[in-house]
């Protein structure tokens, strides 16, 4: 549906943001998370697909028809894409069925209330129809101007942040309500989000971004698991990455040749009877299980813990630590 290829930007008079040399294809029916550190470029290659840039360098296709920037056409889009950008572009002034309405026809008046309705329930909002969008928060404001990128039906739908301003319950609301758009319709998602829990969680295939450039692709599973960098594993929660000959030393373990060793805090199992001797210097309660601090004589850094048995060991007790897997990765 949508092939980039070999896509770069760079940015007159600031060098510390650009792309380079970006290589992309988004299928139908899939949800695809771009990820990265602030400046990473993810928002610039959102707008170059949406047409509101001009690339360097490089072609971008979609549905088999080349996407142009603004030297080519002053308005950016194109028909089967829609691009639900931070700022929301509402009209303040205008009612939230009026902010819907444009974007569909009047050929078929019937069809068209009946649309922006639908829309409107899907994104629990129905009942925000006659209110000026003014007076709604900012989460109100995003699902108003999702459900105005949704009205027209389109292909591909390109979310800037499309939780950022949401609680948990309705961004959880919103993430299953996205699910099952995909599979009824077979919607293609494209979406930029810092959330390493919405990534995880709701992507097919996640694009890791760092300095202007894609430094990993793959799924959650491979992405989380088998991270090619320090960069990347540090993108997805808590982890341990220590040094490899460290590691390997402590918990006499064979290191190939890799620089660190990525440890998540639940392949990490405590003991009171056997394993790597250790000290507990903190515990911390998050709900369903204690996150732990433990230090390990001869280890270069101390280790983040995922214990379920809350209350067990507290601060200052000595344990066994356990490894059950780990990753080998570079810096």
């Amino acid at each position: 549906m949508l092939i980039i290829n070999s896509i770069s930007k760079k940015y007159p008079g600031n060098e510390q943001f650009f792309l380079s040399n970006i290589n992309l294809q988004i299928n139908k029916g899939e949800i695809v998370s771009l990820v990265g550190a602030s400046g990473s470029g993810k928002s610039t290659l959102l707008k170059l697909i949406y047409g509101i840039l001009d690339a360097d360098e490089g072609t971008i296709t979609f549905n088999e028809k080349p996407i142009y920037g603004p030297s080519v056409n002053l308005l950016p889009g194109t028909k089967g894409m829609h691009f639900v950008q931070q700022d929301y572009n509402l009209n303040p002034y205008a009612k939230v069925y009026d902010n819907i309405a444009p974007v569909l026809p009047n050929t078929d008046l019937d069809y068209k209330k009946k649309r922006i309705h639908e829309v409107l329930e899907l994104l629990n909002i129905l009942d925000l129809k006659d209110k000026q969008a003014i007076n709604l928060s900012g989460g109100q404001q995003q699902r108003v101007a999702i459900a105005r990128a949704l009205a027209s039906g389109p292909d591909l739908l390109l979310l800037d942040e499309p939780f950022s301003n949401l609680d948990v319950i309705l961004k959880n609301h919103l993430k299953r309500d996205l699910e099952a758009l995909v599979e009824k319709t077979g919607i293609s998602i494209l979406m930029v989000t810092h959330d390493s829990t919405d990534a995880l969680s709701l992507s097919h295939r996640i694009v890791v971004m760092q300095n202007g450039s894609i430094v990993q692709e793959g799924s959650p599973k491979q992405i989380y698991n088998q991270p090619q960098s320090t960069y990347v594993a540090r993108l997805f929660g808590a982890v341990n990455i220590v040094d490899a000959s460290s590691f390997a030393t402590t918990f006499n373990r064979e290191v190939n040749t890799s620089d660190k060793v990525l440890i998540h805090p639940h392949e990490i199992t405590l003991s009171s009877v056997s394993g790597t001797p250790a000290k507990v210097l903190k515990a911390e309660y998050n709900g369903g299980f204690e996150l732990l601090i433990v230090e390990i004589e001869g280890l270069n850094r101390k280790l983040q813990v995922s214990y379920p048995h809350i209350g067990r060991f507290k601060k200052e007790d000595q344990v066994f630590v356990s490894i059950m897997s780990y990753a080998e990765v570079n810096e």
